[in-house]
């Protein structure tokens, strides 16, 4: 049970890691503001990290989380359609 609630949290932070990444390609920081040193390095690194993490699951906790993914974001897919329908 330790190692599902684990490997949320890690999906949560590779959420993360990747919301950086875009807005360094969306978003130019301007002068004064924190920039991360080293570019890409630290979010790649990071990614990296999380995902060799991740891949020491069991089978079966890989199949569940796949599969809770895919439900949560058919839900998500479900809602956001329904939103444009109802809008125009």
């Amino acid at each position: 049970m330790i190692e599902i609630a684990s490997a949320t949290i890690l999906l949560i932070y590779l959420g993360v890691v990747f919301s950086v990444i875009k807005l360094r390609l969306t978003r130019k920081t301007e002068e004064g503001e924190f920039k991360i040193p080293g570019g890409y390095t630290v979010p790649i690194l990071s990614a990296i990290a999380i995902l060799y993490i991740m891949s020491n699951l069991d089978m079966n906790k890989k199949i569940g989380m796949i599969l809770f993914i895919g439900v949560i974001s058919i839900i998500y897919i479900g809602i956001q359609y329904f939103k444009r329908k109802n809008n125009d």
